[in-house]
């Protein structure tokens, strides 16, 4: 007998409860997502609300009913973007210090890359694209430096440089958008009052 097809819905729920028990035993999630697939069929949105409640809701009954610790809820939106931009502006002397200085960047400079890793995952998009193009061009002026002093001048160190850049740049595109778009599919998800315990 073939599995009912699943609603756009559902497959969102699906998503979302799979990414709030990410950190369980893989065995045991792959089990809970498969009976729960079951139980979604062809539900509607308001259907999903209703019997099972939002997939917050329901990754927390399931962290209570397996006795694993429910992690506390990430701050609003707009607070983190508050925390990222009070910190950029903190560090932002610090990486433009360490950008012109003059050997400063092979001590300071990966210190400082992490750092902008950091603030471009949790910072909203202005910020973090402002926070990749100054990686990028450390990156650069770290990999140009390391060949220009201890192999050779010239054209090598500048292609060092450039694809030093295009490297951390594709790095911080792919490793920040992916937090990115976790947060704002966390914040797409409106808070539900139904009770998980419909969920049966």
């Amino acid at each position: 007998m073939s599995k009912p097809h699943m609603s756009a819905a559902g497959a969102q729920y699906l998503k979302r409860v799979d990414g709030l028990l990410a950190d369980i035993d893989d065995d045991d999630r792959a089990s809970l997502l498969a009976d729960l697939a079951d139980q979604l069929g062809e539900l509607s949105e308001s259907e999903l609300s209703e019997r099972l409640g939002t997939p917050e809701a329901f990754a927390n009954e399931y962290r209570r009913s397996a006795g694993l610790e429910i992690p506390p809820p990430p701050p609003p939106r707009s607070q983190s973007a508050a925390i990222a931009m009070t910190l950029s502006a903190l560090t932002l002397p610090l990486g433009l210090l360490v950008l012109v200085s003059f050997g400063g960047q092979l001590v300071f400079g990966p210190f400082v890359l992490a750092i902008e890793w950091i603030l471009a995952r949790i910072s909203p998009r202005p910020l973090r694209i402002t926070w990749s193009l100054l990686a990028g061009f450390l990156a650069a002026e770290i990999a140009y430096l390391l060949v220009a002093t201890h192999v050779v001048e010239g054209a090598p160190a500048v292609v060092a440089g450039v694809l030093a850049a295009g490297l951390t740049l594709l790095l911080f595109e792919r490793t920040t958008r992916r937090d990115a778009d976790t947060r704002s599919s966390n914040d797409s998800t409106a808070p539900n009052t139904a009770d998980p315990a419909h969920r049966r």
